[in-house]
């Protein structure tokens, strides 16, 4: 059992970083935008939009976010193999905090994730490990910050670094049809080892966002399904895979409260926990 929960702390630590590709160079800029492979398939032999209609499509996203200072959010994780589908909590501070706590029944709090200003910090409650880094190092070499990763969570579109989708940031992406409806949307600016992109509903909804290595060894798929009823709620798709080993989890979403957000306080380790490499922590087994 604890081998498998923490996978699942895997999983939840994947959601903070789009790509898991690690490289100390920095982004590069092209004079043209390069799709990556999983959306150079489906868009092939579609044509992009002009700039005036891709630039409608992008604004009219950009319309759907609201602007937030604290969220939270409940929901379960379900992965092939575990005794039971444990639940989460999630409380953002926008740019700066993101706490995640999973938990199991009987056990309690069975693994977190925690990334602050200057640390990100994934916690093993079963085996009393965990492993830290700094926060630079692990998002920058992505060309990705804080901000990017809470957008991952909530469901929108961004750009690597600058943040949101917003109207001022339209003119950093390119739009084309997906041949299955709605839209491809492709950053200008990708990484010189890593690619990146998204595909939205015809209702302008996120659909998925991927990201992967050039040499394909590194790859994460995460795709939505919004409650039509309800479009707070979402179930999220995540595919993870990391040289030969693959990861698969669903999230089901709770309604995001920006209102009253429930606040996680940051985890107090004692002198019982034990730090080990992220590498050792996703190994352990007992």
């Amino acid at each position: 059992m604890n081998r498998k929960y923490t996978i699942c702390i895997a999983v939840a630590a994947a959601l903070a970083v789009l790509g898991s590709c690690r490289t100390g160079k920095q982004a590069a800029s092209g004079t043209a935008p390069q799709l990556s492979r999983e959306l150079q398939v489906i868009s092939e032999n579609v044509s992009t939009l002009p700039d005036k209609e891709g630039r409608e499509v992008l604004d009219n996203i950009a319309d759907l976010y609201t602007d937030w200072n604290e969220v939270s959010f409940d929901g379960k994780i379900s992965m092939k193999g575990l005794p039971i589908d444990p639940s989460f909590r999630i409380w953002m501070r926008q740019g700066s905090d993101i706490i995640i706590s999973l938990r199991a029944p009987i056990l309690g709090e069975v693994g977190r994730l925690e990334v602050a200003s200057d640390s990100i910090t994934v916690i093993n409650r079963m085996d009393k490990t965990f492993s830290r880094e700094n926060t630079s190092d692990a998002l920058s070499r992505l060309g990705m910050s804080v901000i990017d990763a809470q957008d991952l969570l909530l469901g929108r579109v961004f750009t690597a670094g600058s943040g949101t989708l917003s109207r001022s940031s339209a003119s950093k992406m390119v739009v084309t049809t997906n041949p299955g409806g709605g839209w491809i949307l492709t950053p200008k600016k990708q990484h010189q080892l890593a690619q990146y992109g998204f595909t939205v509903y015809p209702d302008l909804l996120l659909q998925i966002a991927f990201a992967t290595s050039s040499d394909d060894r590194y790859q994460a798929n995460l795709e939505y399904t919004w409650d039509t009823k309800n479009p707070g709620r979402k179930s999220v798709d995540v595919d993870i895979t990391a040289g030969n080993k693959a990861y698969h989890a669903t999230l089901d979403c709770k309604e995001p409260d920006f209102d009253r957000p429930r606040k996680i306080d940051p985890a107090e380790l004692g002198k019982k926990y034990k730090r080990v490499s992220f590498r050792r922590l996703l190994s352990s087994e007992k």
